[in-house]
């Protein structure tokens, strides 16, 4: 794990003050939900509709 990752923020398993929490909350549930996710990405390279519709969203 590189040491100036924000990752383990996310995942709730260090504290630190720029992650969102709420985000995760909102959009995962839960920090173990958002490392699956993670998770599944790299290994498959692709999220689902809802989720990529969502991210185009916010490019707009």
């Amino acid at each position: 794990m590189w040491d100036f990752s924000n990752y383990l923020e996310w995942l709730g398993l260090r504290n630190g003050t720029l992650v969102n929490h709420e985000f995760i909350a909102e959009n995962f549930g839960t920090g173990e939900e958002y490392k699956k996710f993670v998770v599944d990405y790299i290994r498959n390279r692709q999220v689902d509709e809802e989720f990529r519709t969502y991210v185009e969203g916010l490019e707009r």
